[in-house]
């Protein structure tokens, strides 16, 4: 039978994280809150995968956080470029 081992010696039950900036960073250049992961990254995969589970509007398909249209745009153009072309 699995016995869950004790950890409770090993890991410590409270942690600090420190981040070294000015006042005026924090001020001036931090964001309150940060940018979703799908407005800052590559959305080729993103479309690949929602194609590839039948979304047939990526155009129209409800994100939780939209990427940028003019980059959604563009990649379902490059998509269907890729699609109708002859390999």
């Amino acid at each position: 039978m699995y016995q869950k081992p004790n950890l409770t010696n090993t890991y410590p039950l409270h942690r600090s994280a420190y981040r070294l900036y000015t006042s005026r960073q924090y001020k001036d250049e931090l964001l309150t809150t940060t940018v979703p992961e799908i407005q800052r990254t590559n959305l080729a995969n993103v479309v690949l995968l929602l194609k590839s589970l039948g979304v047939q509007d990526l155009l129209q398909f409800h994100f939780m956080d939209p990427p940028p249209q003019v980059s959604t745009q563009h990649l379902v153009h490059t998509y269907s470029l890729m699609t109708n072309s002859s390999l």
